[in-house]
């Protein structure tokens, strides 16, 4: 299952890198054209008595899927490359890089930190 749960992650994450244009890596996305204007995500959360609440991103049970870190890790570098003036799309490939790492490892689902109010 974890296998599926990496897949999941990078296809979501090149999902997004096509919506906003910027690239993981030195080759060029085909960025989505300017009609579409926004996008959305299956599913981020549901209620534990729902019955696709397995499929959040964030669970239940307090975890979620490697996907939620991926894109973490991806807007972490965004707003370090914004800071140091470098292109946005130059070092992308590393928050990428972490889905591929995770596939080798298998690491387990992460508990998600509770949100600074």
């Amino acid at each position: 299952m974890q296998s599926a749960h990496f897949d999941h992650a990078r296809k979501n994450l090149s999902a997004v890198q096509q919506i906003t244009g910027i690239p993981s890596s030195a080759e060029s996305v085909q960025a989505v054209p300017d009609e579409v204007k926004a996008c959305n995500f299956w599913l981020l959360a549901a209620d534990p008595d729902h019955p696709d609440a397995d499929e959040g991103w964030f669970l239940p049970s307090g975890e979620h899927l490697p996907v939620v870190e991926a894109f973490r890790q991806w807007a972490a570098y965004l707003r370090q490359a914004q800071v140091s003036g470098e292109p946005a799309g130059a070092g992308v490939a590393a928050s990428s890089n972490v889905v591929e790492e995770e596939v080798a490892g298998e690491k387990p689902l992460a508990r998600t930190p509770p949100l600074a109010m």
